[in-house]
């Protein structure tokens, strides 16, 4: 199943969009300065490059800081490929504004925010450290404080109220954070971003803007009753941009407004909740105690659809209630890709089960947010989806399935905090339930269903693998912290039968056999300290139930005779979320060329790369990121193993867009690196002659190269 799982935010993260501004200044409210409180550089991959960098302090109070949940809602940013920081941009420049940034520790000599910053232009890249602050608090628009404050004020104020809390709060001389959503285009597509308003003028003022209809964009003029000044981190710092406002609670900024589906969601001047769970000090502790609010986030539904509160009645789920008071749809305000047709649902009871219905089957992504928990079902084709607080998904369809559940500390037995099941194959029916014992999984479809726990500090997969005709299944957590199987076959509900797996040799659990796993249970038969193997039932060739040298050299065995499958056929599906960038793709595909970067590369040498170039100026790309590798032996190619887990980690099976976003770049020819780490080929490179298969959308390229002997 292609991994489709889509995290969802509260204030979207955006990549830079580039808007017609006012020529007027307005200067700043209270203490907050727009020349020394707001970054210098842009919220563009340009400054901020392809992913999101943390470093070792960053990534330390993440875990520590941040609850399990937390981390889980925000894992796509944490160490995923980069799509803007403006959250974090907005929150340390205002955090700036009342002093509570040491300037000089980021960079030396420096006296403000925009000093710190220690770029020439807003597209160069800051230090890694600064990179490494944004990137955290951005992060913590994730927290549930964050998103809890979102939903009551989406749930209790009107768009007019929320417009008047901004503001109330910059005429007090509080600059306030802004986040809105906004409808791209006529196809439906939304986006969000974060700002920070800092003063208020009154008109009226006169408001050129383009709309675009079908496609086109007509010009318009719009007449305004006032302006809110905001540092918009889009734009060089030094451009002026504003929210122009009307006395009846309209709108307009940037390509967002009230008339065309936009909605601000989110308007923080508290410091303490700006910097609750930060980095930072001097602000109190940030207090909630109002009720927790459940939510059920969805992303590419159709519109037909039901929600309603349930509970397990003489073996069926029923509807006790789809009171329009406790179940209460809002419009998207959470997501940090494009969505069609997304929703947000608040729950007012956290303790009831809610079930989610469709006229017909469809693609579901949900996120089922409770207190302490969040559950998780991504499906290609159901019309039917059930949650419940205690830790139970269910779907009914004809299709593949991830199920995921995350929860708090304190929350869950053992170790495990978080569980997920991948299922390749079609199924009609699935439900996984949490019990004391583990987890019990039940479908008409179980075997080569992937199981991956986390426990904080290491990460266990495993396959469910039987020769019992079965329908249910109990994955347990083993002494070890490994996944151990155990099935029921006698129906009395004990599942006292434990089985074993076929071995693949996927001992460091990262989902594939490479040579790191050779090389790790060689350290581990030779007794290396602090050497543990992830799965070792995985290298259990013999079948005896213990590893010794004879299952290192069938480990081995296995390697040499691996080959890497070719990736899924492109499907258009996956243009979806990346329409948002608006970004031209290429229909015909005839002049993208692959190169190797070098023509010669030496055996020794510890990365290769291949150049992929679409010669069609400002003409997007998708291509496959993992690279086949081939060598020339006996007057034919034959494919050699190429296992990098970290790629496939990151990109999954899924197809990668090349391209720049809002035609900045219209007349570039859009290229890419892709990179191969040769540790992670097998057999390993010698003398000869090789090539990258680089697969795109449409077609295969290749670009040969040559290995020699390395120097001595």
């Amino acid at each position: 199943m292609k991994n489709k799982r889509i995290i969802s935010s509260f204030i979207a993260i955006c990549s830079s969009v580039m808007i017609g501004t006012a020529t007027l200044t307005a200067s700043a409210a209270g203490a907050y300065d727009i020349e020394k409180d707001a970054w210098k550089f842009r919220n563009t991959s340009h400054s901020f490059g392809q992913n999101y960098k943390f470093t070792d302090s960053g990534v330390a109070p993440l875990k520590n800081n941040l609850t399990n949940v937390d981390r889980r809602l925000a894992s796509n940013l944490i160490s995923g490929q980069f799509l803007g920081s403006c959250y974090g941009m907005a929150v340390t420049s205002i955090l700036a504004s009342y002093g509570l940034i040491d300037y000089n520790a980021y960079t030396e000599g420096a006296d403000s925010l925009y000093a710190m910053s220690g770029v020439a232009s807003p597209d160069d890249m800051p230090s890694d450290e600064i990179q490494s602050l944004i990137n955290y608090y951005s992060s913590l628009q994730f927290t549930e404080e964050v998103r809890q404050y979102a939903a009551y004020s989406m749930l209790e104020k009107t768009e007019k109220e929320r417009l008047q809390q901004i503001i109330d709060a910059v005429k007090a001389g509080k600059p306030a954070l802004v986040g809105y959503f906004g409808k791209l285009n006529d196809s439906g597509d939304r986006y969000g971003h974060a700002v920070v308003a800092y003063n208020v003028e009154y008109g009226p003022f006169e408001v050129n803007y383009t709309e675009e209809v079908d496609q086109l964009g007509l010009l318009k003029t719009a007449e305004f009753d006032g302006r809110i000044a905001v540092y918009n981190c889009n734009l060089d710092s030094q451009e002026s941009s504003y929210i122009y406002f009307n006395n009846d609670g309209s709108w307009r900024t940037d390509k967002c407004s009230s008339d065309n589906e936009g909605n601000i969601n989110l308007v923080i001047s508290d410091i303490d909740l700006l910097n609750n769970k930060g980095l930072l000090g001097g602000t109190e502790k940030y207090k909630n105690d109002r009720d927790f609010l459940a939510m059920l986030n969805i992303r590419s539904l159709l519109p037909e659809r039901t929600v309603n509160k349930i509970k397990f009645d003489n073996g069926k789920w029923n509807t006790i209630s789809n009171n329009e008071d406790e179940i209460i749809e809002l419009p998207p305000f959470l997501g940090d890709v494009s969505q069609i047709y997304a929703n947000t649902y608040v729950l007012k009871d956290d303790t009831s089960g809610y079930m989610l219905s469709t006229d017909g089957l469809c693609t579901m992504n949900l996120e089922m947010n409770y207190q302490n928990c969040v559950l998780i079902a991504d499906v290609n084709a159901a019309n039917q989806i059930v949650f419940e607080p205690s830790g139970y998904i269910e779907m009914n369809g004809d299709t593949e399935y991830g199920f995921e559940i995350a929860m708090n500390d304190g929350y869950y037995n053992g170790s495990w905090y978080s569980f997920r099941i991948d299922q390749d194959h079609k199924t009609k029916h699935s439900a996984l339930k949490r019990t004391d014992k583990g987890y019990i999984l039940k479908s008409d479809n179980l075997n080569n269903t992937i199981i991956t726990t986390c426990d904080g500090e290491n990460v266990f997969r495993r396959e469910i693998d039987t020769e019992f005709d079965i329908d249910s299944v109990l994955i347990f957590e083993k002494a070890d912290g490994n996944i151990g199987f155990a099935a029921d076959l006698d129906n009395n509900g004990s599942y006292e039968t434990e089985f074993h797996k076929t071995p693949n040799g996927d001992v460091s659990g990262d989902g594939y056999l490479s040579i790191n796993d050779v090389v790790l249970l060689q350290k581990w038969l030779l007794a290396v300290p602090n050497t543990i193997l992830a799965d070792w039932e995985a290298a259990d060739f013999t079948n005896d139930n213990r590893l010794d040298v004879f299952d290192l050299c069938l480990m081995k065995r296995a390697l040499v005779n691996k080959k890497n499958e070719a990736p899924p056929p492109f499907d258009d599906a996956e243009t979806t979320q990346w329409d948002m960038l608006n970004i031209d793709y290429d229909e015909s595909y005839d002049n993208i060329t692959a190169t190797a970067l070098q023509t010669t590369y030496e055996a020794d040498t510890d990365e290769i790369i291949c150049e992929v170039k679409n010669h069609n100026k400002g003409k997007g790309f998708f291509y496959f990121p993992i690279a086949f590798i081939e060598r020339y032996d006996n007057e034919k190619w034959e494919e050699i193993y190429n296992a990098d887990p970290a790629i496939r980690y990151q990109y999954g099976d899924g197809y990668v867009l090349c391209g720049i976003a809002y035609h900045e770049h219209d007349e570039m020819e859009f290229s890419t690196w892709i990179r191969v780490q040769t540790n992670n080929i097998f057999p390993s490179l010698k003398e000869g002659h090789y090539r990258f298969k680089i697969y795109t959308a449409k077609n295969i390229l290749y670009a040969e190269f040559d290995v020699v002997a390395a120097e001595q």
